[in-house]
């Protein structure tokens, strides 16, 4: 090079080496339909990684559901028992209702009782889960008798003597 001008090779002249510049890579933005769904992907991805954090695994449901379950196993017998109790309050109850009219019937007739329930004014028997009768074959005694009459304890009774003395072969008798 002389004087800033290249010099111009010839078949004679030294080769000159030439240098290859970097060439310039411009990175022109996407255009703006491109640009939409880069962004709809983009937010659908983040939608569904935010959904995963919120969501709960099938293996943590199925964990709660036999926990539930295993529980619900174990309380269901003691709730069984706890209703059967109840019913044996609605026996004891119309015994008591039997026996104060008894004494009451007693009372009004000499000492004498008599053997069936209609006779007795103000017993109001509910025969839900209970049938009631009265046993008074000597007038001077009775013993009012609960039956279960339903259920898989069918048949258990409760009885009340003209004593107060509360017996029988139900399950949960105190």
């Amino acid at each position: 090079m002389s004087g800033g001008v290249p010099e111009r090779l010839n078949g004679t002249a030294s080769k000159a080496v030439r240098v290859a510049r970097p060439s310039r890579v411009r990175i022109l933005p996407p255009p703006p339909m491109l640009k939409f769904t880069f962004n709809i992907v983009e937010s659908k991805l983040k939608e569904r990684r935010d959904m995963n954090r919120k969501a709960f695994t099938i293996i943590e449901l199925l964990i709660v559901v036999l926990v539930i379950g295993i529980l619900a196993g174990i309380g269901m017998p003691q709730l069984a028992d706890s209703m059967e109790k109840a019913k044996g309050g609605d026996a004891k109850l119309g015994l008591n209702q039997i026996y104060r009219a008894e004494l009451e019937y007693g009372a009004n007739r000499m000492g004498l009782y008599t053997d069936s329930i209609d006779d007795l004014s103000e017993v109001t028997l509910t025969n839900r889960y209970w049938t009631f009768s009265i046993n008074a074959t000597p007038s001077n005694i009775f013993t009012a008798i609960a039956t279960r009459s339903s259920g898989s304890r069918r048949g258990q009774t409760i009885t009340l003597d003209n004593l107060g003395n509360l017996s029988g072969n139900w399950e949960f008798l105190d």
